[in-house]
């Protein structure tokens, strides 16, 4: 493929290809952004029972909820259901016993189903 060359100033008998614009161009990006209203909060304590999942929130507020995700915050949910927290906590039920020993993500999840804290556990096990 034909690329546009130059001669050196030293040695006109030497090329040397020229570069294309996007080999030349330095862009500038500017981000900037609002104030976020999204709820802030953490898991602060995570305990099995079986396969019974126990979660302790702190600063979880009204339509929060509970979750376990498989490999990542993103992926599938491995609990029976979504739970609210109340009164600090969530207590989640996984029903497929062949994931005990599997490691899975607890995350909080805001009213939207934005993650808002993610915590990584075994199934059955001490975090």
């Amino acid at each position: 493929m034909p690329v546009p060359t130059a001669a050196w100033s030293w040695n006109p008998s030497e090329q040397f290809a020229t570069p294309s614009l996007q080999e030349c161009l330095t862009p500038v990006l500017v981000v900037s952004g609002e104030a976020s209203n999204a709820p802030t909060a953490a898991i602060t304590e995570i305990s099995w029972k079986g396969l019974r999942c126990n979660l302790e929130v702190n600063g979880g507020t009204a339509g929060m909820n509970a979750d376990l995700r498989r490999e990542a915050a993103g992926g599938p949910s491995v609990a029976t259901t979504a739970k609210p927290i109340d009164d600090g906590g969530a207590r989640l039920l996984m029903e497929d016993e062949e994931l005990e020993g599997a490691v899975v993500v607890a995350v909080l999840l805001s009213r939207d189903d934005r993650v808002i804290a993610q915590r990584c556990t075994v199934v059955g096990g001490v975090t």
